[in-house]
C-alpha cells in the first residue's frame, strides 16, 4: 500500500472496516480512501454481518477484498465476524486493545491473518495489508501465507 496507485503492483481494494470507536473508524476510512481504496464502514457486528451477507448473496455491490475489524464490538465479537468473512474467502486484520500472545492466537484461530494491537501505527497497518494482498492468488502471489 505504500506503492502509489499508478505503480505496477498497486490495485484498488474493497475494504470492510468494522470498529465501534467513531474516531478510529473515521481515521481508518480516511487513510484507506486517500490511497484510493473503496471503503465501507460498520460500527456494529450486526451491520458487518449484513454487509457480508449482502455481498455473498449477490445483493450488494460486490465482494470485499479485505476485512479490518476491531474485536470488541457492542453487539458481538470481531472473531465471529471473521468466521463469516473467512467462509467467503475474505482475509482479515484484527485491530484490538486485546493484546498479548493468547489474544493473537485466538484471532488467528478465528481466521484473521494478522492481529495488530491498538493503537496501530499507519506503517503497521499498511505493511499488514501489503503482506496479505501480496499472497492472494488474485494478486499474483501464492495462495497461502506461510
Amino acid at each position: 500500500m505504500d506503492s502509489p496507485p499508478d505503480s505496477p503492483g498497486w490495485r484498488k481494494l474493497r475494504v470492510l472496516c468494522v470498529d465501534d470507536h467513531v474516531d478510529s473508524l473515521y481515521i481508518l476510512k480516511r487513510l484507506l480512501t486517500l490511497q484510493r481504496h473503496e471503503v465501507q464502514t460498520c460500527a456494529t457486528a450486526t451491520d458487518a454481518r449484513a454487509a457480508l451477507s449482502s455481498c455473498s448473496s449477490g445483493g450488494g455491490p460486490g465482494r470485499y477484498d479485505l476485512l479490518i475489524c476491531d474485536l470488541t464490538l457492542p453487539d458481538g465479537d470481531g472473531n465471529e465476524i471473521m468466521h463469516e468473512a473467512a467462509r467467503l474467502g475474505i482475509p482479515g486484520v484484527a485491530l484490538s486493545a486485546r493484546t498479548g500472545q493468547r489474544e493473537h492466537e485466538r484471532s488467528r484461530a478465528a481466521g484473521f491473518v494478522d492481529h495488530l494491537d491498538k493503537p496501530v501505527a499507519y506503517e503497521q497497518l499498511t505493511a499488514a495489508i501489503e503482506r496479505i494482498m501480496s499472497h492472494r492468488p488474485d494478486a499474483g502471489g501464492p495462495a497461502a501465507i506461510g
